[in-house]
């Protein structure tokens, strides 16, 4: 609703300040909020699901979820799949990224940030 409101014309200069501030106030809430879950995620259940599922088995959900999501979310879930591995420092993990992931895609990531 903030975001809306600082975004119409009739809404001040000093509102939208206002109004902007406090979307990123509650975007960084929500990111602090939301931390501790993905920091599981990684920990526990990514691992799991990596030792049960099959990597082809894992290759073609991706695809699946790829070809759902439409162009924008697509490729927002490129990138972060990108950082999502880069962090983690994984060695095998690059390696399977760069395999899987098709050439021109990962040349695009950095453009898509």
């Amino acid at each position: 609703q903030r975001a809306k409101a600082a975004t119409n014309p009739s809404t001040s200069s000093q509102q939208k300040q206002q109004l902007l501030g406090d979307v990123t106030r509650l975007s960084r809430q929500l990111a602090e909020q939301l931390s501790p879950m993905r920091n599981l995620q990684e920990i526990l259940i990514v691992p799991a699901i990596s030792r049960v599922v099959p990597s082809k088995v894992q290759k073609s959900f991706n695809n699946k979820v790829l070809r759902n999501l439409g162009l924008l979310e697509s490729r927002l879930h490129l990138v972060g799949m990108h950082d999502a591995v880069w962090e983690s420092g994984v060695e095998e993990e690059r390696e399977k990224f760069e395999t899987e992931i098709p050439y021109v895609a990962r040349m695009m990531i950095e453009r898509w940030r």
